[in-house]
């Protein structure tokens, strides 16, 4: 099947919290879409006569001919916010491509995995979950939400009943606070601190940890356990972080100018701009699907210049010595010169 031609039907959808929702799509053909769990999707619409391509992991089960995205609203998210205010079931939208390196298949785990996850960071760890415990009856999984609140717990149904049904499935729910006077089961406030994984995951360093979160969560939970001493060669982790298009550039640094000979276009930008958005607002031909460095759609090449880059992910290192970079997670330092392909 070729996902550059694949067209998904919305066929329900399911609102998980107040601003998010889960979308059911079935393909087109009725036929099932193969992946790996924990791998996203890129998905194509069309606003206002231009064509966007943003990536979404998948929580649903690969080889099923309904498909689930689970997806948050954002501030200034143009595809995110337009799926959840105008697509509705009968419309269609179109498949580019499945990619991700952080899936259950590629990483080898050891017979216990820790899942680590924060708002919508659950979806791609919780299609993990739910292969092994389809697929690996032996392996033990432990399973930590953390959400703001009793009010934004996504699958807030659906993870109890998983442990209900699995005896090796052991869920946590940890609440950033709680409004309500009722505690819910399996639950407690807080942050998660080396202290919590300590007490709450006896002898952690026998587990295979996978997480996805924001940024900032990431973080926190990668200090964690290096202060723990784990050994990170058991440590997988997917980290979507959507920088605000309206940031404001503040600094003492004079302006910079990007041009793309090939395109006859030439810009002066706030010095530590970020790439992307000059080549999206110049209205150029590339693609910022993850916008968060992992899926390799916007690669292009610094002929001439400095840029600074947070991800280098699905570069060689053959592509990042020639000048190649991914232009969602790289800032301008000086004038650079680039070609798009």
């Amino acid at each position: 099947m070729s996902f550059k031609t694949t067209s998904l039907v919305l066929i329900k959808r399911h609102a998980e919290t107040e601003d998010t929702e889960s979308f059911y799509f079935q393909t087109k053909e009725a036929s099932p879409l193969n992946f790996k769990p924990g791998q996203f999707i890129l998905l194509s619409v069309t606003i206002n006569n231009t064509t966007q391509v943003r990536a979404y992991s998948i929580s649903s089960q690969p080889n099923n001919q309904i498909i689930q995205l689970t997806i948050k609203r954002v501030n200034n998210g143009l595809v995110s916010n337009w799926l959840i205010d105008h697509l509705q079931p009968n419309q269609e939208v179109l498949v580019q491509d499945i990619a991700g390196e952080f899936n259950i298949i590629d990483r080898p785990y050891r017979q216990k995995i820790l899942f680590i996850s924060a708002g919508c960071g659950i979806t791609p760890v919780f299609s993990m979950a739910n292969y092994l415990l389809n697929h690996q009856s032996d392996i033990e999984i432990d399973f930590l939400h953390c959400a703001k609140d009793e009010d934004n717990i996504i699958y807030d149904a659906k993870l109890p009943q998983l442990a209900e049904l699995n005896t090796q499935f052991h869920y946590h729910l940890r609440l950033k606070k709680r409004i309500s006077t009722q505690a819910l089961d399996c639950s407690s406030v807080g942050r998660v601190t080396p202290e919590f994984l300590s007490a709450n995951y006896n002898r952690i360093q026998q587990y295979t940890i996978f997480l996805c979160g924001s940024q900032r969560f990431m973080q926190d939970i990668t200090q964690s356990l290096n202060t723990l001493g784990f050994d990170m060669a058991h440590f997988y982790h997917e980290s979507f972080h959507v920088e605000s298009t309206n940031a404001t550039h503040i600094n003492s640094h004079p302006s910079v100018t990007v041009s793309i000979p090939s395109f006859d276009f030439e810009q002066t930008v706030p010095y530590d701009e970020n790439l992307l958005h000059i080549l999206e607002s110049g209205q150029l031909p590339i693609i910022g699907a993850c916008r968060a460095g992992v899926c390799g759609s916007c690669k292009c090449k610094i002929e001439h210049g400095e840029v600074e880059s947070t991800s280098t992910a699905t570069l060689t290192p053959q592509e990042i010595e020639q000048g190649y970079r991914l232009a969602c997670s790289s800032k301008v330092k000086t004038d650079v010169r680039v070609s798009l392909f």
